[in-house]
């Protein structure tokens, strides 16, 4: 079980459990909006503590959270200022001519507090063939010749995909279980602010 555990939190990328987070994430700029956007590592976003960003090389400003705007099931946030009184006065370079890329060091709270069914179901069928490899049942017999008695096993390319990215046999089923919930940045490891 705890093998499994290890498996499932590899492939998505990070626990799902409800848990708080303090993070520095780089942010995009949004200067026609005068705001920014903040790409999260966890997901689903339960609650926001705090949003803090540095303006300047020495200067940071507390947002206030009730502004922000989240997409829960992303992990993204978005602020935006009042474009007729601009308050965010990002700047984007410094007196030795190197460039600053914003960042905000956000406090939030995301996860599950109940775990999913389908992550409870795979966690199952990772157990069963964790256990087949110990007894060495895992084998997929695809020829047999009884004169001369010949026995051949294989696996198929779809299933040798799913064994290159889990490390287990049957494991697609698997796969398609834990998808819908893998954290943003392991699926796409260049998405958003960083990309």
């Amino acid at each position: 079980i705890d093998r499994s555990t290890v498996i499932i939190d590899s492939y998505l990328g990070g626990s799902i459990g409800y848990a708080i987070y303090t993070e520095k994430r780089r942010c995009v700029l949004d200067k026609v909006h005068n705001g920014v956007h903040v790409q999260l590592t966890h997901r689903p976003i339960l609650s926001l503590t705090s949003f803090q960003l540095e303006q300047e090389p020495s200067n940071t400003v507390s947002l206030n959270v009730d502004y922000i705007r989240i997409n829960e099931e992303a992990g993204y946030m978005e602020y935006f200022s009042d474009i007729s009184r601009p308050s965010l006065r990002i700047c984007t370079f410094d007196p030795t001519a190197t460039q600053i890329i914003p960042v905000a060091t956000v406090v939030y709270t995301a996860g599950y507090v109940t775990i999913p069914d389908a992550i409870k179901q795979a966690a199952v069928m990772i157990v069963e063939e964790l256990l087949k490899e110990t007894n060495g049942d895992d084998k997929q017999l695809s020829r047999f010749t009884i004169d001369s008695i010949t026995e051949a096993y294989t696996t198929s390319k779809g299933e040798e995909d799913a064994i290159s990215e889990l490390g287990l046999k049957n494991a697609r089923t698997i796969i398609k279980l834990l998808r819908p919930y893998q954290q943003i940045f392991k699926k796409f490891p260049f998405v958003g602010p960083i990309g």
